[in-house]
């Protein structure tokens, strides 16, 4: 080969060589992007995955405290109605001791119970209705000189009825039925609270205590419901108890009763059921007694 062939060749392999550098260069720079680019990618789908999962268990988390704090308010509920439904239960069933034993606080409970009625009958001519054992037991004492189904108490003439089913106390009518009063224990458990009674009285009292002319109130929610449907509005819910003016609040988890505080907040008054039972709970049962006896 001539000098002048090898040079012609020698020129067309160093071009050649110096375009395969050039794309070679040209495709290691591309590779080396292209692995920054997925690198970059790959880092930013990793702390989206990170954040993602640190937002789902961030709420996994709020949801258990959540739900932990909502079953111990339940727990916290169920354990109050417990302790209430105990003090009854134990209350009736020394009341029908009592009834059932001749106790003298009975006695004297029933005779103001069966003047009570005849009083708001106002009639001097009766019919009295007992349970089993206090009908005997007065059948009995009374003389077999006169009809053993009538006795006078003061200046009012009672016939005995049939017995009726009731732990104790009196249902008093005149002979044709269309009076009648019930004065029996039965009828005082079921009505213990008089509860709308009651609340007033709880609402009066604490707002007697902090000593303002408005005043926000928190109910349970079928208070908070029922005090809205008697007044009709919508929006901001107020109501005058005597000279007080109280808006409604959020409803709270009570059993009944309500708390009263000023309108910044800073003072409340609890005159729930709830905290007075943890208040009174030692002599509640003693209580539950009193009023039935009253």
């Amino acid at each position: 080969m001539s000098s002048g062939t090898d040079k012609i060749v020698s020129s067309i392999m160093s071009e050649a060589q110096e375009k395969a550098d050039v794309i070679i260069q040209d495709a290691n720079a591309e590779v080396s992007a292209i692995q920054a680019d997925a690198e970059k990618t790959a880092e930013s789908e990793k702390t989206k995955i990170l954040e993602n999962g640190k937002k789902q268990s961030d709420m996994r988390y709020q949801q258990i405290i959540s739900e932990a704090k909502m079953n111990a308010r339940r727990a916290k509920l169920g354990a109050k109605e417990e302790v209430i439904d105990a003090a009854f239960n134990q209350a009736i069933g020394e009341l029908k001791v009592k009834a059932s034993s001749g106790d003298e606080d009975y006695e004297i409970a029933l005779s103001k119970m069966i003047k009570e009625a005849a009083d708001e009958i106002g009639s001097d001519d009766l019919i009295i209705q007992l349970n089993e054992a206090d009908t005997n037991k007065l059948k009995g004492e009374l003389s077999s000189d006169v009809d053993v189904d009538t006795f006078k108490l003061g200046d009012v003439i009672f016939t005995l009825g049939d017995p009726v089913d009731i732990i104790g106390g009196a249902i008093v009518k005149t002979h044709d039925g269309a009076n009648k009063v019930t004065k029996t224990i039965d009828e005082a458990i079921s009505n213990r609270d008089e509860y709308e009674t009651l609340l007033g009285k709880l609402m009066k009292e604490a707002a007697d205590e902090l000593d303002h002319l408005n005043l926000l109130i928190h109910l349970n929610e079928v208070d908070t419901n029922k005090i809205k449907e008697g007044l009709g509005l919508h929006g901001l819910y107020s109501f005058k108890l005597e000279d007080i003016n109280l808006t409604i609040g959020e409803p709270i988890d009570a059993i009944g009763g309500a708390i009263l505080k000023t309108s910044n907040g800073e003072i409340e008054v609890n005159n729930t059921i709830d905290a007075r039972l943890e208040r009174y709970k030692s002599i509640l049962r003693s209580e539950v007694a009193e009023v039935l006896f009253k």
